[in-house]
């Protein structure tokens, strides 16, 4: 049996499509908003499906899916107006309007290690022209207290890649110490944004099969995400 909560997740991902979240990531009638949380669903979400903060995460969110696995799956569950969002996509056409509008944007960023949020902060600041107001490595536990108030400073847009579900859980359960008008959860964005990590070339994109050219890329690393959560997808295509 399908538990309500995971069908109420998954529909809260419809007619979320590249479009409407730019929209509201660049909604000016609201510009004293604050905290307006966007996460995606991919293939790692199925592997927490019993992490109770996690979905408790994930239901005071702004969700949209980022893989064909979830949509697959939203389709199953009967969701309409299924769009496919890859982050990797999202940031820069976040980028490409803020420069094409000039509307200047506050960044805060927040994941992986110091060196590679330091080198994400200079990718910002010298390829897309952005204000990066703090880069702060992924693991909460190392910060000093100069560190961890830095989460409070105002920001436009704040970027968290600690991975699923670590990213998810520290977003919503420290909103009383962020103050950014837009928090996006973005897993490994700041590889891609580095090239550490290389995107599939295009062909592959639009055919939805990027996470195979990633698992090519990394198998000892991405080999028991994809195997477990496609595991878990099938036993919920299964189970209705």
């Amino acid at each position: 049996m399908i538990s309500e909560e995971l069908a109420l997740i998954l529909g809260k991902t419809s007619g979320q499509g590249m479009s409407e979240i730019l929209t509201e990531i660049f909604n000016v009638k609201q510009p004293d908003r604050q905290n307006r949380c966007f996460m995606a669903l991919h293939i790692s979400f199925f592997l927490n499906l019993e992490n109770s903060r996690y979905l408790e995460a994930l239901m005071q969110s702004d969700l949209y899916i980022d893989g064909v696995a979830v949509a697959i799956a939203a389709k199953r569950l009967g969701v309409t107006n299924i769009q496919i969002v890859p982050t990797t996509d999202l940031a820069p056409a976040i980028f490409a309007k803020m420069s094409e509008f000039g509307i200047p944007l506050k960044f805060g960023l927040i994941g992986g290690s110091q060196s590679l949020v330091e080198k994400t902060e200079l990718i910002l600041k010298n390829r897309f022209n952005a204000e990066v107001v703090f880069a702060i490595n992924g693991f909460p536990e190392t910060w000093s207290k100069g560190q961890r108030l830095l989460i409070s400073a105002k920001v436009d847009i704040l970027f968290v890649g600690m991975g699923v579900p670590q990213e998810s859980i520290f977003v919503v359960e420290n909103l009383n110490e962020i103050n950014a008008k837009n928090v996006i959860t973005c897993g490994g964005l700041f590889k891609f944004l580095t090239g550490e990590e290389v995107r599939a070339p295009k062909y592959i994109r639009t055919l939805h099969c990027e996470w195979l050219w990633r698992l090519i890329q990394d198998p000892k690393r991405l080999f028991q995400r994809y195997y477990f959560g496609t595991i878990n997808l099938l036993r919920i295509l299964l189970s209705k």
